[in-house]
């Protein structure tokens, strides 16, 4: 199943109502730059990037993220992230992304047998799959986003588990990370990721929470050709990664010699990139 993405489901969200609002509740201009926003939301769909265990070869979990159509000609994708970004849309648009991955779930959860807290054999399963999500800091005080966590532990059993990414874009209090699990019921089933690790705002202190699962190192640290300097660099980076217990993900993986590179270091799991997986509906 598709899930695309309407107008209506990012739009402002009235407090005093459960059912999202319609543009008269906006509070920003209805500029072209917004209509070209709404079209190229309009425009897009809800995609899945494996990510791999690189030395068993076999996907362990997705990404859950938007993508514009490939017919889509207008609004770039960083554009539209940035003016989601800019105007307090990210809860939105992790809403619907969210509300997609629930459904693959519930779909997948049933096929196996077991649905939500009750019934089924769960811990006869070796491992769990792993969805992740990008996430903003206010999705974390967000209660639409809140529910929809909750409810993704309640129809996913314990074969699934979901990791929200923090973009080291952003500044993620660790104060904020605690008050977020409290609300969630302190699940073991939700974890948090550092995305983009290494650039950014970046807050060491986050990487002494036990809430921290996985560091995704950003493809910036990957060597061209044979960049010595930056092996050096990434090396440190996945020894400093796994100082804190943290699972290692390496993001951008575009060529073989990257793989083999990346395969051969010590610590490093888990890779993501379009030589891997391109993502997908």
């Amino acid at each position: 199943m598709v899930t695309e993405l309407r107008a209506h489901d990012i739009e402002y969200k009235d407090s005093t109502d459960d059912a999202l609002g319609n543009l008269n509740f906006l509070h920003i201009a209805k500029t072209d730059e917004y209509n070209q926003f709404l079209e190229a939301i309009n425009n897009s769909i809800v995609h899945y990037q494996t990510i791999f265990d690189i030395h068993r070869q076999v996907g362990v979990g997705a990404e859950a993220l938007i993508r514009t159509k490939t017919s889509y000609k207008g609004m770039s994708y960083s554009r539209l992230i940035h003016y989601a970004q800019t105007n307090d849309f990210v809860p939105r648009i992790t809403e619907v992304v969210l509300k997609d991955v629930i459904s693959r779930v519930r779909t997948e959860t049933r096929s196996l047998g077991a649905i939500g807290q009750y019934g089924g054999n769960t811990h006869q399963t070796p491992e769990a799959y792993v969805y992740t999500v990008n996430i903003s800091p206010a999705c974390l005080e967000d209660q639409v986003c809140i529910d929809l966590i909750n409810q993704f532990l309640f129809v996913a059993s314990n074969r699934f588990r979901l990791i929200l990414e923090l973009s080291e874009y952003n500044a993620f209090p660790c104060e904020l990370l605690e008050e977020f699990y409290k609300r969630v019921g302190r699940d073991n089933r939700v974890k948090f990721a550092i995305d983009d690790f290494g650039v950014g705002q970046s807050r060491f202190e986050n990487l002494n929470s036990p809430l921290v699962a996985w560091v995704k190192i950003d493809r910036s640290f990957l060597p061209v050709n044979q960049d010595g300097e930056k092996l050096r660099t990434l090396r440190a980076v996945v020894e400093f990664a796994q100082f804190f217990d943290c699972e290692v993900v390496v993001e951008g993986i575009e060529t073989k010699s990257q793989f083999d590179l990346v395969s051969k270091l010590k610590g490093v799991n888990l890779a993501q990139g379009y030589l891997l997986a391109r993502p997908a509906p």
